[in-house]
């Protein structure tokens, strides 16, 4: 993927604030599937470090679950590019 995404999702930022806020609103939440925890409709442990153990061991490392010394910086920043060419081609059909 190009890195001219940055720029141009910059531009979309600019070009939002300029929007009402009803519409800000209605552009401004998109859902992201998150693996693994959208996959259940609900999860309990007995406690925080249960909960931990099992993000640890269950959870992808770049949704930001457990240490940033395990995160893949190439990876995450592979997603984050991915994830924000898809909002801004989400973004650009609204305006059509």
């Amino acid at each position: 993927m190009q890195e001219d995404w940055l720029a141009e999702f910059k531009e979309e930022c600019e070009r939002n604030i300029r929007r009402s806020v009803d519409d800000r609103i209605r552009c401004g939440f998109t859902y992201t599937y998150k693996p693994i925890l959208d996959d259940a409709p609900w999860r309990s442990f007995d406690s925080m470090e249960e909960y931990r153990r099992w993000c640890g061991e269950n959870l992808p490392k770049y949704l930001g679950y457990g240490s940033s010394d395990e995160i893949d910086q190439d990876a995450l920043g592979k997603r984050t590019a991915l994830i924000a060419r898809r909002e801004i081609d989400r973004r650009r059909k609204l305006r059509t």
